[in-house]
């Protein structure tokens, strides 16, 4: 059952956002590298039909289509933005941020730290053979080892609170 935070049991939370992960895993997606200039002039994302239909992802259209996972699971999703990649996590209990954007690394990390947080690199999905979900945690975590490596945090159920939609 996607329940979100109904069993008020962080293991729980896990165990859905594992799920999510392992079915995007199974939908065989190959990783597409961004445009040249994305850096510099933005990226288009894909929306989770297109990258469904075409097998086709950047990690910035995997981070967002396992985010809208994880939300209409009930749970509260986080864009985690590094220097050139970007990942999806979750919280995993009922909170969020106070701002819907975290730019301080000590902020964001703390709550990792405290496991409140999981950050899943959503890359993986497009390995062969997929290291799975203990394997997408630990290269994100491998990935905010350097903390100036780190831009900002999107906690998406902060956002909403804001006012801000989603995009149909």
């Amino acid at each position: 059952a996607l329940d979100g935070y109904q069993s008020r049991d962080p293991k729980r939370v896990l165990r859905i956002a594992e799920a999510i992960h392992r079915a995007i895993a199974a939908e065989g997606i190959t990783y597409a590298n961004p445009p040249a200039s994305f850096e510099s002039a933005g990226q288009r994302v894909r929306f989770p039909s297109r990258i469904l239909g075409t097998r086709l992802a950047t990690c910035l259209d995997l981070a967002l289509l396992e985010c809208a996972c994880l939300e209409q699971a009930g749970l509260h999703p986080i864009v985690v933005v590094t220097e050139g990649h970007a990942m999806a996590a979750a919280w995993l209990v009922e909170r969020n941020f106070n701002t819907p954007v975290v730019d301080e690394f000590a902020r964001f990390g703390k709550r990792v730290e405290l496991t409140e947080i999981v950050v899943m690199d959503s890359v993986t999905v497009t390995a062969e053979p997929s290291p799975g979900f203990d394997g997408a945690r630990a290269q994100a975590g491998a990935r905010l080892e350097d903390p100036a490596e780190f831009l900002c945090a999107v906690d998406v159920a902060r956002a909403r609170l804001g006012g801000v939609r989603p995009i149909w």
